[in-house]
């Protein structure tokens, strides 16, 4: 529960921290809204991969790797930062990186990949995804990942399910994990330093004019986390790779996400996985 509770709290976080930024504070003009690019315009990024053991630590602090067991890194899976404008409307202006995973297709020529969105949204697609697929069997990654299952039965066949589902996805296609900007493993990560799964105190407001203050002293735009930015950045991530179009799932928030690009980027969409929606306008 406490890294539920966390997700939740750093999804609560982000909304009102971006909130806050449009409110002045006392004595100060309020900031006008950064400017947009245009519908289905999208920044080109740049791809690099790193070690995984640089951009992931294993899911949920639980011992091993996030990767399929007994699989080869740089063959099996690769890891790497995909660099983007802050502000796609401003190419020239700050960059960050978004963390994302990939789990390589068995076949030598594959089919379009599936790029995966998980929800919150600051619930980690590494930790989620990457975790859910490496268990072939029980153990204390599985323990760890599916801490609130009804009983050990009920975890060794979503382990193996996991382990299974991917083996299955990855038979013909690649499996792009996608850590949103501002999320975990992607650089900056905005979490505040109270967002670790205690009790938040009364002064939640002033909290979170703290948050604030702390980021945009670092540079961060907050303005610039939002979903349309995100949607740019999976553009941007699909025109990197060389993909024509690709698959794409969300679940909960992911779904939301989702349908932004779809707003955006139709033609760069293959077929959608909507699980658990959540409207634009929620």
């Amino acid at each position: 529960m406490k890294t539920v509770y966390r997700f939740l709290l750093i999804a609560v976080t982000a909304i009102a921290l971006n909130i806050l930024q449009t409110l002045p504070l006392w004595g100060q003009t309020p900031n006008p809204p950064p400017p947009t690019a245009a519908l289905g315009t999208a920044t080109s990024g740049t791809y690099e991969s790193v070690a995984c053991g640089v951009l992931v630590t294993s899911p949920f602090g639980a011992p091993g790797t996030p990767f399929p067991q007994g699989a080869t890194e740089g063959t099996d899976y690769e890891c790497g930062y995909l660099t983007v404008p802050e502000l796609h409307a401003q190419p020239d202006g700050n960059t960050i990186q978004v963390g994302i995973v990939i789990l390589k297709s068995l076949q030598p020529n594959p089919a379009e990949p599936l790029v995966m969105f998980q929800g919150g949204p600051g619930g980690s697609s590494i930790d989620i995804f990457a975790g859910m697929f490496a268990n072939a069997t029980y153990d204390e990654r599985t323990e760890a990942l599916l801490q609130n299952s009804d009983n050990e039965v009920t975890q060794r066949v979503r382990a193996r399910a996991g382990a299974a589902l991917a083996q299955l996805l990855r038979r013909d296609r690649d499996l792009i994990i996608f850590e949103k900007r501002g999320n975990r493993y992607s650089k900056p990560e905005l979490t505040c330093a109270r967002d670790n799964g205690t009790a938040v105190p009364n002064d939640e407001l002033e909290a979170l004019r703290e948050c604030r203050d702390r980021l945009t002293a670092k540079g961060i735009n907050l303005a610039a986390y939002n979903s349309v930015e995100s949607a740019r950045d999976v553009a941007a991530l699909i025109d990197t790779l060389g993909y024509d179009q690709v698959n794409l799932y969300g679940v909960s928030y992911g779904t939301t996400l989702v349908q932004h690009i779809m707003r955006l980027y139709p033609n760069r969409i293959r077929s959608i996985i909507l699980d658990g929606i959540v409207p634009r306008s929620a």
